[in-house]
């Protein structure tokens, strides 16, 4: 799952992240705080990857970053959120004739099933193509 979300983050947003002020990555990282799950020896992004990834080329290593923390659950959980967040950001901060192609390509990565239980509505192009118009 790490590596679909990170192929599928990569993929789907293509503003560079070195045009972003460090002010400005810092405010996001407080509104869209990282979500994360493990133990205190290792942990997982499962939501907030790209947030993620912005801090990182922004921020460096060094810097602590605001997280939520899920410690206890369990891999399908982890799983669900995570594939709640790719789908989910995507039809949150779509801007413009892209959403089609991120929602088909987050299709084809997480299957039709998970994009017909998180957003039933835009379960067809034709139906994504009118969500857009709004």
């Amino acid at each position: 799952m790490e590596q679909t979300a990170t192929t599928l983050a990569d993929q789907l947003f293509i503003s560079r992240l070195d045009v972003i002020s460090e002010d400005a990555v810092r405010s996001l990282l407080r509104l869209h705080p990282i979500q994360l799950t493990g133990t205190q020896d290792e942990y997982y992004v499962i939501a907030g990857i790209r947030t993620y990834q912005l801090a990182l080329v922004r921020l460096g290593l060094t810097e602590k970053l605001p997280a939520l923390m899920y410690p206890s659950l369990s891999d399908q959980e982890a799983q669900e959120l995570a594939q709640i967040d790719l789908l989910g950001s995507a039809l949150l901060h779509s801007l413009g004739t892209k959403s089609v192609t991120q929602l088909d390509r987050l299709k084809k990565h997480l299957g039709d099933d998970v994009s017909d239980r998180i957003a039933p509505g835009l379960r067809s192009t034709r139906a994504i193509q009118r969500f857009e118009k709004l």
